[in-house]
């Protein structure tokens, strides 16, 4: 019975006619827990359960497609997992109008002639709500629609077979879900690169976006710290395993060193409040997380700044700049100050030139780093926004 399924597999990650679409997919698959049912009433479909996705096969009715149409089922679950359809639509119920809405969003990135007959298409809802829409949206948009016509219209007319009643089966956190699906998602780009693949044209847009917008900053920086190796640290408090009866020997206690920098835009157009409110949280999650680490800032507006240690007696930030704004000499001047770091933060207006952006894409020191980008500030970037550096989280506050 597996082996239908991992002759698709196969074929999406080493096939030349296809890899270079599907790899990306097949690797997601291999994120995910198997499981075969004979009984279930679809092909294919996925649930979250507590700390990882199940995608369930009936190997009687998937083999019953040719090769392409089992991966372009195989490609329509995985979507599902990156656009978070079971997460986003947990308070509305899994309704047939959020599964047409889903299906409708999804298979528009997949190729058509590798979808099973009958699916939901575009042109099926441009029928149904007698409206033209727009393509490649998100599900909301398309439920929003939906919603909107039946009000309108009371429309109605049959629709079809789209189930995704596995979505019910799904148990968990919903934080935990979310940073399972984006590793899972990060994990996949990773690897795919590292296998001399390619992301899928037709979702980088989408991934973009998703990584843009959707990104809680707080979370992101909590999973990159907790990321980190821990250390044995020395402790009299702590009795020694070895020599439990000996209390003049040291036992040991486990902590991470994750040293942090933040690049404080101080050019005119990010407030203070915005600043203090940002980096009290950073200073927060920090503290919380290590002991043994430091939290570094430099202000910089075209120069930067002398460096100075963020620590839980700091309430305040003495702003020091006032002019234009180019914020990579704050990473030189670290370098030349001998200052280590993990991750870099960056808390900006967003009005960056195309060459201070590339200085940081370019840089030597491959650590995370996340732009945060003030409410008031550029989010439309065009040059963040276009996922130059899969180092780069770009938030917007």
């Amino acid at each position: 019975m597996r082996k239908i399924i991992d002759e698709t597999l196969t074929n999406m990650f080493t096939n030349h006619l296809y890899s270079k679409n599907y790899m990306f997919y097949a690797v997601i698959v291999g994120k995910c827990k198997i499981v075969i049912d004979n009984e279930t009433d679809f092909p294919a479909a996925i649930h979250f359960d507590l700390d990882h996705y199940v995608l369930t096969i009936n190997t009687d009715r998937f083999s019953k497609f040719i090769l392409v149409k089992r991966m372009g089922i195989i490609v329509h679950e995985c979507l599902h997992i990156i656009g978070k359809h079971i997460q986003r639509f947990k308070q509305t119920g899994i309704t047939i109008d959020v599964n047409i809405a889903a299906d409708c969003s999804i298979n528009q990135l997949i190729d058509k002639n590798h979808l099973p007959d009958g699916v939901i298409t575009l042109k099926y809802l441009n029928e149904l709500t007698n409206k033209k829409l727009q393509p490649l949206q998100s599900a909301e948009y398309y439920y929003n629609e939906i919603i909107k016509s039946k009000n309108e219209n009371e429309n109605d007319e049959n629709e079809p077979d789209s189930s995704h009643e596995n979505w019910e089966k799904s148990k968990g956190d919903s934080d935990v879900q979310d940073l399972t699906t984006e590793k899972i998602i990060q994990d996949s780009i990773d690897n795919t690169i590292k296998m001399n693949g390619n992301l899928p044209k037709n979702i980088q847009s989408q991934l973009i976006l998703k990584k843009s917008n959707n990104v809680d900053w707080k979370k992101t920086i909590k999973n990159i710290v907790a990321s980190k190796n821990s250390v044995k640290i020395p402790s009299l408090k702590r009795p020694n395993r070895r020599f439990g009866d000996r209390s003049d020997i040291k036992g040991y206690k486990k902590d991470r060193k994750f040293n942090i920098l933040v690049v404080l835009d101080v050019s005119g157009s990010v407030s203070n409040k915005a600043s203090i409110q940002v980096l009290n949280e950073i200073k927060s999650i920090h503290q919380t997380f290590t002991r043994l680490s430091k939290l570094m800032l430099v202000q910089v507006d075209t120069e930067a700044y002398k460096p100075t240690e963020f620590t839980k007696k700091t309430n305040t930030v003495e702003r020091k700049g006032k002019g234009g704004t180019n914020l990579y000499p704050a990473v030189i001047r670290a370098k030349k100050e001998k200052i280590d770091y993990d991750c870099l933060i960056i808390l900006t207006d967003g009005f960056l030139s195309e060459k201070d952006i590339n200085n940081f894409v370019k840089d030597k020191k491959k650590v995370p780093v996340i732009w945060i980008i003030t409410k008031d500030g550029n989010k439309a970037n065009n040059i963040l926004n276009s996922g130059i550096c899969n180092r780069f989280s770009i938030v917007k506050l």
